[in-house]
């Protein structure tokens, strides 16, 4: 196993055993283990800045759950850095079609390309009201409408 592949081993089981801790009682705060984040941050790295989709996909998710600030004071302190990070790493895994990260780039993103990820997301709704589902009174916007904005932004959605 190479070591992109090994990385993203590593990050499932770290941000699932996460995940699983968090669920357990949701009311509280959950400092993540951010030494072992800060290491996976530097193994995923490499691979990321080489075009790893899912690499690039993980140090996302890892600065937007910002799991590399051990307490609420850093993730406070952190937090325009963080994503900023986040944002750099989802424009990245978008652009090679990973809808799941053009979803996040509309709802956690900032500067102009996650702007004009909104601005496709709006032109989207207004055009193709038929991919909106519906619970009750609440539009649902599941992966058939994140996948066609994938397309039209940048020509092409993946299942990542």
């Amino acid at each position: 196993m190479d070591e992109a592949t090994q990385a993203i081993a590593d990050f499932q089981v770290a941000i699932r055993d996460y995940v699983e801790t968090c669920s357990r009682s949701p009311m509280e705060y959950h400092a993540p283990a951010a030494d072992v984040f800060q290491a996976l941050v530097t193994r995923l790295r490499p691979a990321a800045e080489a075009g790893h989709l899912h690499s690039q996909y993980a140090l996302a998710t890892i600065h937007l759950m910002k799991l590399t600030c051990a307490s609420v004071e850093e993730e406070q302190q952190y937090q325009q850095r963080e994503i900023e990070q986040a944002t750099r790493w989802l424009v990245a895994a978008a652009r090679q079609g990973c809808w799941p990260a053009v979803d996040n780039l509309v709802s956690s993103g900032v500067g102009p390309e996650a702007e004009r990820a909104r601005e496709g997301w709006r032109k989207l709704e207004a055009e193709q009201p038929d991919l909106i589902g519906k619970q009750g009174n609440m539009p649902v916007y599941g992966p058939s409408f994140i996948k066609e904005l994938c397309r039209r932004l940048y020509g092409k959605g993946i299942d990542a």
